[in-house]
């Protein structure tokens, strides 16, 4: 505790000093704790249930000398790190990695260079203190530690000014396994050889809004979803899949593109798929397989540029059996002399939780309330006119359970059809979800609001032509993992824009050890509300972009904490600096497309989103 201040009413200014006995070179978090607190709710009319204490509106550092930016040149190879500044790295380290630089000069002052290094659960401490010279130099980094890692360079010395400091050339950081011959050495990427002389069909079936936990292939309790887990039997499912949004339109695109949001840049309602980008569609047409999809979402339409690279694009707001329908009967008129994929866009379970009445009967038959489940009753407890009880949200569960049963059946009439056309082990099959769907875990319900384990984990199946027995893979996967998997499975090579990693390996019992060190970035821009997730090595970090989107970064530990509940930003902040260090690699690096947007939605697609709730 530095200081105790009674803060009065309105708009005042409070001077508060720092005491100099606690002012020494390092990193500063300064925290401000109240006596109490309220909600604007509760003492005027609003709806704002925030806890909040003082409003401020600028935080002023006095007396605080500027020694200026440090500042890269990048044509030079040098960073510049003025005298009383540092500058930090936040780096997944090896055990027994080593820093190098090619030399060091002290400007207008004499001084030297700090190297700190940091790890969670530890005091920062000073690894080596460099004095200037024009030779490289070379720093062992601590040993018996690899991951996350925070390394400081500080610059030290008497000088003041923009052009007193360290120059420091090519600082770079090395694993244990680097040598000096590894230097200027590349390495190029075969082409996979083709799985046989006769490329298999492949399916892509997406079940909209379908939540992981609601499967009986993942851990479910009812028999919601006998179909899909036979298919599970005999196919390789992912434990653990990253969407690339939290809703349909930037994940479709991701799942057909194999690139992430935030470089296709569909991401608002009415952004339509640009020409530039190639699909998996115009990539398996240009190899010979007749095209066809199949969508149910308002969203996935030939006017928003989905029907890219289809010979057949078919479009109806209609629920599974519907689907499914129209399906069975494009493959019944298939003639059969090439190969073919069918891109399938179920909308059940998605909002409204209206399913047919043998469903309802026999999983929701508790729910005696008509009303529940409707968009009426849905919207009604946004505007919280109806209490979000547990008795209610267990009603809507079960209305969503009862709608997966009916996407499941239907699921399984497509897949009896495959078998008695004999295609069915003819065929890659790829089933997943575009996102989940959010029943009050966080205190909303439905999805596109925000980046949580309930709308981001999402089921994906995939059975290779055969079959693969019942495998189950813990590695960590994504949506932009599709498209090259799909490529691989037909003997194709996946173009170099591609962002996914082929998840073929796994197919055929190999694993991928390249895969499982990869970070997963989850984006959403919608409606102005704007965020990022990175998950990675068990970890996830939600970041928000935008006023509103999260009070701050939020830091999950997934194995311990399922429900993402307990934010470990303070506890962990090496861990959390690194994943914001990668988020923001992602921001910055964005090359998106120019997503093109749509004049307006015609009036069918203006009706089939007012069905789905997106629109009043």
């Amino acid at each position: 505790p530095i200081n105790r201040v009674d803060l009065g009413p309105g708009l005042r200014e409070y001077p508060l000093t720092i005491p100099a006995g606690v002012l020494v070179a390092g990193r500063y978090r300064i925290s401000m704790a109240y006596a109490y607190h309220h909600r604007p709710s509760d003492v005027r009319n609003s709806e704002d249930e925030r806890s909040l204490a003082v409003g401020w509106d600028s935080i002023r550092l006095d007396d605080a000398k500027d020694p200026g930016e440090p500042r890269a040149d990048a044509g030079a190879g040098e960073l510049f790190v003025p005298f009383g500044t540092e500058v930090a790295f936040y780096l997944d380290l090896k055990d027994g990695s080593r820093m190098h630089c090619k030399g060091l000069e002290a400007s207008h002052a004499p001084g030297a260079l700090e190297v700190w290094w940091a790890v969670d659960g530890q005091q920062d401490r000073p690894v080596a203190t460099l004095e200037a010279a024009d030779r490289a130099i070379e720093v062992a980094l601590p040993i018996g530690f690899a991951g996350p890692t925070r390394i400081a360079l500080r610059a030290v010395g008497s000088g003041r000014g923009n052009d007193a400091g360290v120059a420091v050339g090519m600082p770079t950081v090395y694993g244990p396994e680097r040598t000096d011959s590894d230097e200027g050495r590349t390495e190029t990427a075969g082409v996979p050889d083709p799985v046989s002389a006769a490329p298999p069909n492949v399916i892509i079936y997406l079940v909209d809004t379908l939540r992981t936990d609601r499967l009986g292939c993942y851990g479910h309790g009812l028999p919601v979803s006998p179909h899909i887990d036979e298919f599970a039997s005999e196919g390789v499912l992912f434990e653990h899949v990253v969407a690339q949004s939290s809703w349909t339109k930037p994940a479709v695109v991701s799942i057909l593109s194999g690139l992430g949001p935030l470089t296709h840049g569909v991401n608002g309602r009415r952004d339509r798929v640009p020409d530039s980008i190639t699909t998996l569609a115009e990539l398996l047409q240009g190899s010979g397989f007749r095209t066809a999809a199949f969508a149910s979402n308002a969203y996935i339409t030939e006017k928003a540029g989905f029907a890219q690279g289809f010979d057949d694009f078919e479009f109806g707001h209609a629920r599974s059996h519907a689907v499914t329908d129209k399906v069975v009967a494009w493959l019944d008129a298939m003639p059969g002399a090439e190969p073919f994929f069918l891109y399938v866009h179920t909308i059940d379970p998605h909002a409204p939780y209206e399913p047919a009445q043998p469903y309802r009967e026999r999983f929701a038959s508790t729910v005696t309330v008509p009303a529940v489940g409707t968009f009426d009753h849905i919207r009604a407890i946004g505007r919280k006119e109806i209490e979000a009880s547990d008795a209610l949200v267990a009603d809507m569960l079960a209305l969503y359970d009862a709608e997966v049963a009916e996407n499941d059946h239907a699921f399984g009439i497509l897949m009896d059809r495959l078998r008695e056309l004999d295609v069915y082990d003819e065929t890659l099959i790829v089933f997943l979800s575009d996102h989940g769907e959010e029943f009050r875990e966080h205190g909303v319900f439905g999805h596109g609001w925000d980046l949580y384990r309930e709308v981001v984990d999402v089921p994906m199946i995939v059975r290779p032509p055969g079959g693969a027995g019942a495998r189950r893979v813990e590695t960590t996967v994504q949506h932009i993992d599709v498209v090259p998997t799909v490529l691989e499975a037909v003997g194709a090579e996946a173009p170099g824009w591609v962002e996914g990693e082929s998840l073929w390996p796994f197919m055929v019992g190999e694993g991928s050890t390249e895969i499982g060190t990869r970070a997963a970035a989850t984006y959403m821009d919608y409606e102005g509300r704007e965020g990022i997730a990175i998950s990675h090595d068990g970890w996830k970090l939600i970041e928000p972009l935008s006023e509103g989107f999260t009070p701050g970064p939020e830091l999950y530990r997934r194995d311990g904490d399922p429900g993402e509940e307990t934010n470990l930003t303070h506890e962990y902040p090496v861990r959390t600096g690194f994943l914001q260090a990668v988020a923001r690699r992602q921001v910055l690096d964005r090359i998106a497309a120019a997503a093109e947007e749509m004049p307006g939605f015609d009036h069918d697609t203006r009706r089939a989103l007012e069905a789905l709730g997106y629109l009043r």
